[in-house]
């Protein structure tokens, strides 16, 4: 069977593919497409559909869209279609509404935005360049096989990776360039198989270290001595890809052997005894009744009450112990974490500590191989799952946080503040049961929007205000059940009406969410269930 033509997307990124792997591993890879297998296990939710229009495959980069929904590709949206009037004496609830929008409500994928060319098989993609299978990606060029990419070029198989370039398979790491099997690191460069490193250079098979450089198993060498093993080994890893098309994952190596905890155990001992961490809650407390109050109409008080509700469309924790104090973890669902070995887990204090008590002898050094890297690392090889950047403080039960206060189970804050239960909540105030909301402020159960304030259950929005139950709209303000749209106000079902009648049925829509969450933890409709066939 002839093979199909290369498109421009791939062909570039094939040819960047090949590129990145010389300069990590000096060897001359083949065709991206033959390690697809290995580099697309990324940790990151998509679901295919296919539109209700045309028949070909969307994209989504989430899981809760419904299968049975109506679905559309974003170029297939005609955002200023004009619809006809709604038969508004018969709007009087929920469940009138949604039967009487349910014919023109769609969901759409495939979304491309800004100055975006030369995208294949991606979603939720911004002014990005030469990008193929990627999803959630902003401002990057030359991606693929990647999610959660910020300002980053040449990234291969990344996932929540942010102003780096020539990196393979790397995760959750930021301001890096030149790694390969990098997890966790910040302003790190020329870093293989390494987890929680700061500021450091040249470094192979390290872990919980800080500003360093010419090190392999935490033993820092002299430039000449390094530059020989790391030959040595890098020789191996570019062998290895060739003849098998993958490497082993850096958790897959430490996996391998049981840890060996007699060292850790003995560096512990000195280990410097600190206060437990406090929290405060009522600040955190407050931002939520403030929120619903506003969003809703009528405060809520207990937030422990709903979060479940909150959290059904964000992410998830699960818990485990550190494996030096015993102490209570969480691991977050982002990236690849929850592949982290529970054996082998620490806090983030304990892992700084730990890198600068634990390393390999010099023999060890020199010995080390990919075949044997799993007895010889058994012994400093410690993760954690915990990631603190900046000024952050009263974070509870928050994990990887970036200049965040007062934030609660909250998985990925960046700039955030007074806020929880979320993902991704970035450059945002009072905002709570969000997933991947930027920009915004006053919003209960949004997902993936951008700029917008006093929202409720909507997704995949943009620069609205004062809006419920509402998908991909655009510059959009006090509107309800909206759909692909643009450029509303006072719009039921894409439809504009009198300020007074709209107004009229927000009240029912309001009294009859909030009788819902009187009377129990929860409000059954959601902007993913209300459009379902």
């Amino acid at each position: 069977m002839a093979s199909l033509p290369e498109t421009q997307a791939y062909a570039e990124v094939n040819k960047k593919w090949k590129a990145t792997v010389k300069v990590l591993l000096g060897v001359e890879a083949g065709n991206l497409a033959e390690y697809r297998d290995w580099l697309s296990r990324r940790g990151s939710p998509r679901k295919t559909l296919h539109s209700s229009a045309s028949g070909k495959e969307v994209i989504f980069a989430a899981e809760d869209y419904p299968n049975s929904a109506s679905v559309l590709a974003f170029d297939e949206v005609d955002f200023f279609k004009p619809y006809s009037p709604l038969s508004i004496n018969d709007l009087k609830d929920i469940d009138s509404l949604i039967e009487a929008v349910s014919s023109r409500a769609a969901f759409t994928g495939n979304v491309i935005l800004g100055n975006s060319k030369f995208v294949e098989g991606c979603a939720n993609l911004v002014d990005c360049f030469f990008a193929y299978d990627c999803e959630r990606a902003s401002r990057c060029k030359y991606i693929a096989h990647s999610a959660q990419s910020v300002r980053s070029e040449c990234l291969f198989g990344s996932s929540g990776a942010g102003y780096s370039s020539f990196s393979i398979r790397t995760s959750s790491s930021i301001h890096q360039t030149r790694t390969i099997e990098a997890s966790k690191c910040d302003h790190c460069s020329d870093i293989y198989f390494s987890h929680g490193l700061v500021g450091c250079r040249d470094c192979m098979f390290c872990f919980g270290m800080k500003n360093t450089s010419h090190s392999i198993g935490n033993l820092k060498l002299p430039a000449d001595k390094y530059l020989q093993l790391k030959a040595k080994l890098v020789a191996e890893m570019g062998q290895m890809l060739l003849k098998e098309k993958r490497l082993p994952t850096l958790f897959e190596i430490v996996s391998q052997a049981a840890p060996d905890f007699s060292p850790m155990k003995k560096a512990m001992a000195a280990y410097p005894k600190s206060q437990p961490k406090t929290s405060d809650m009522a600040t955190i407390s407050k931002a939520f009744s403030e929120t619903t109050n506003v969003v809703l109409g009528k405060p809520r008080q207990n937030i422990p009450k709903y979060e479940k509700w909150l959290l059904m469309h964000t992410r998830k924790s699960e818990p485990a112990r550190s494996c030096a104090s015993g102490a209570p973890l969480l691991v977050p669902e982002h990236t690849d974490f929850l592949l982290m070995p529970k054996d082998r887990l620490v806090s983030e204090d304990e892992s700084e500590f730990l890198g600068t008590k634990l390393a390999l002898t010099l023999s060890d050094a020199q010995q080390l191989s990919l075949a044997n890297a799993p007895q010889t690392l058994s012994k400093i090889a410690y993760l954690s799952p915990e990631f603190n950047v900046g000024n952050c403080r009263n974070n509870p039960f928050c994990q990887i946080t970036f200049d965040s206060t007062d934030c609660y189970r909250t998985i990925l804050s960046i700039n955030a503040k007074q806020s929880g239960c979320n993902f991704w909540c970035r450059d945002s105030e009072h905002v709570f049961g969000s997933n991947e909301v930027r920009w915004s402020e006053f919003c209960l159960k949004c997902y993936r929007c951008e700029k917008i304030q006093r929202c409720y259950e909507c997704d995949s929005c943009w620069d609205c205000s004062d809006c419920l139950f509402c998908h991909n709209c655009e510059n959009v303000r006090d509107s309800m059940f909206c759909f692909n749209v643009k450029n509303k106000k006072y719009a039921i079902g894409n439809v504009e009406l009198p300020r007074e009648k709209y107004m009229e049925i927000k009240k029912a829509v309001l009294l009859q969410l909030n009788v819902e969450l009187e009377n129990g933890s929860a409000s059954k409709w959601s902007i993913f269930n209300i459009i379902a066939r």
